[in-house]
């Protein structure tokens, strides 16, 4: 149990100091990305259409502040689960290397940890330390949904921050 829970800190610490330092490249690489179908032209002076399958969403979270947006997580969502007791989140569900390059991206972590860190879509960077509230995990059936309200992270330069809200539904459970 210990095992797992410092590697769980150890990446979502690394994957926030990433975002803190707004170390991201551009890249935007799900596992849930299916090819795009062509529509033959109807008539032969139409041109052929593509259309993408529509992707299924995760999570989805409104932010407003410094920066007013949205995301979507389609990429999966992981949460960490100890002795029945939620730990963490990470969105998309990637390893720390590539939550580097993922926009939008978010990882959030109740007591004992207390931090939150948002990429958005431009890849403003957003971390809060210390002062986690706003953040509810709960089980229904076999599902864990973390609600966020009224999330509020900063920026480590003390430039205004955003407030998060939205739910996400994890879709890998890490638990010991």
């Amino acid at each position: 149990m210990r095992r797992t829970t410092t590697t769980f800190t150890t990446a979502v610490l690394t994957a926030a100091v990433a975002v803190a330092l707004g170390g991201c490249s551009s890249s935007d690489k799900s596992s849930s990305d299916a090819k795009a179908t062509t529509t033959p032209p109807a008539t032969p002076s139409a041109a052929p259409t593509t259309t993408a399958p529509a992707k299924h969403v995760d999570g989805h979270l409104d932010y407003t502040g410094a920066t007013t947006g949205s995301a979507d997580f389609t990429g999966g969502v992981r949460c960490e689960v100890v002795g029945g007791r939620f730990m963490g989140i990470t969105a998309p569900d990637l390893d720390p290397a590539g939550m580097r390059k993922a926009a939008p991206s978010f990882i959030a972590a109740p007591a004992p940890y207390k931090l939150a860190a948002l990429v958005t879509a431009d890849r403003k960077s957003y971390s809060q330390n210390g002062n986690v509230q706003g953040l509810d995990a709960h089980k229904s059936g076999g599902t864990w949904t973390v609600t966020v309200q009224n999330l509020k992270i900063g920026t480590l330069t003390g430039d205004p921050g955003v407030t998060v809200n939205g739910s996400l539904t994890c879709t890998k459970i890490t638990t010991k």
